[in-house]
């Protein structure tokens, strides 16, 4: 196992002078360390961004300096590319955003034209070499310990599921999604036991869990977190040399479940209420207002129906 560096170096971290839009240089202001995007948005209205200037990182690891973009009319970003409901614990846009930048110039493709390049030159950077960069890129913005590594687990999970070798061959990819599907898959189903057992409630599918005796509310909610640790715990070996990715994310998926199921239900909810309040504009106010009652009873009914 490699030593785990925890000391920030924002010093590997340099940026470039502006390489397009020379005519408003005049307004930025001189200050070192600025990240300069230019705002687009595409004709489905999906924001993306374009750098104006490059950003260097210099990979102590594998000593080498990486730049992106490698050409400024072919990179675009959607800045940290991280579900909506998951901003609450990473953000569009922070500290982590330089790494961020970085990390989404290495994930191109790299039989295409490729939106970085390496000094000294090398071969391509695989995905699942460019998620350490991004991790060990997060320290050196000064991104928290556990925040990174987190994050370092969801960015690697995705990768493997898409397959970040170029070499592997599709047993490896099919082996590997089969492991993630487990893992997820079980988390999920023996929450949703967790959750029953909690509130004393028996359903055919649910499953009683061993590990969680019969007892007072809390008990049985700290041996599920137990559960939540173990789990995991036991699944990790099946991703092989990538298990603490299997640790870290799993570990944070179970811990999470209800919260997550808690953010979801929100977002669908505000969903539902932006399109009945557009209908209203076609359809009346009162026919708008018992639409929202239906949508608010449903969202209502859902939640407590996931809760029990």
């Amino acid at each position: 196992m490699e030593p785990l560096t925890t000391t920030p170096d924002p010093g590997n971290f340099s940026y470039g002078e502006p390489l397009s839009g020379a005519e408003r240089r005049q307004t930025w202001p001189d200050t070192p360390d600025n990240v300069m995007l230019w705002r687009v948005l595409t004709p489905e209205g999906k924001e993306e961004f374009t750098l104006l200037a490059t950003i260097s990182y210099y990979d102590e690891e594998h000593d080498r300096t990486i730049t992106v973009p490698n050409a400024f009319d072919e990179y675009t970003t959607d800045l940290t590319s991280v579900p909506a409901w998951f901003t609450w614990l990473v953000p569009k846009s922070g500290t982590h955003l330089p790494a961020a930048l970085v990390h989404d110039g290495l994930v191109c493709d790299p039989d295409q034209n490729p939106t970085y390049r390496v000094d000294p030159p090398g071969d391509p950077i695989d995905r699942i070499d460019a998620d350490v960069v991004f991790r060990n890129a997060m320290r050196d913005t000064h991104v928290g310990l556990v925040r990174r590594w987190l994050v370092w687990a969801a960015v690697t999970t995705a990768s493997l599921w898409q397959g970040p070798r170029r070499e592997w061959p599709t047993r490896n990819k099919i082996y590997f999604r089969t492991v993630i599907a487990l893992l997820v898959g079980s988390i999920a189903y023996l929450g949703a036991c967790a959750t029953a057992r909690v509130f004393d409630r028996g359903y055919g599918w649910a499953w009683e869990l061993p590990w969680i005796p019969e007892g007072s509310w809390w008990s049985e909610i700290g041996y599920g977190l137990a559960g939540a640790i173990v789990v995991p715990s036991l699944l990790a070996p099946l991703w092989l040399k990538y298990w603490r990715a299997a640790l870290i994310a799993g570990i944070a998926l179970a811990a999470l479940f209800h919260v997550t199921l808690a953010i979801a239900a929100l977002g669908l909810a505000y969903q539902a209420l932006e399109w009945v309040a557009g209908k209203a504009v076609r359809a009346g106010v009162g026919w708008t207002l018992a639409l929202a009652a239906a949508v608010a009873w449903l969202v209502a009914a859902v939640m407590v129906a996931t809760a029990l």
